[in-house]
């Protein structure tokens, strides 16, 4: 008896989750910064952001570039593109994984927050 409401115990979880899948919204349009960002101009990152506690910055521009501030290296230059909430930066000197958290914040790979400016 215990097995069998093991057993059903654990089909309903995978049920669940198996739902819960299905039923998430694909980010297909709506938020701005969907498949289109670095290059296509329709990125909703496109402004200068300020790394919290810091005075490091990094502008994000329509055509995909950004060029980041206040770094040991001098200014970073390098591509960008956005899929979902997710920002790939391709430099050797900044994170390449980055998450957008809201229109006036994102996430850079180690963790700091950085605010619109």
């Amino acid at each position: 008896m215990k097995n069998l409401l093991k057993l059903i115990g654990i089909a309903v979880l995978v049920s669940a989750i198996g739902f819960s899948l299905v039923s998430c919204d694909d980010d297909t349009g709506g938020n701005g910064g969907g498949d289109n960002g670095g290059g296509g101009g329709g990125s909703s990152l496109n402004g200068t952001y300020q790394r919290l506690s810091s005075d490091m910055t990094i502008t994000f521009r329509t055509n995909g570039t950004f060029t980041g501030y206040g770094m040991a290296e001098g200014p970073v230059n390098g591509n960008y593109t956005v899929s979902g909430d997710s920002i790939t930066l391709s430099t050797e000197y900044i994170g390449t994984s980055w998450r957008i958290v809201d229109s006036n914040m994102v996430m850079d790979g180690s963790g700091y927050f950085w605010t619109r400016r």
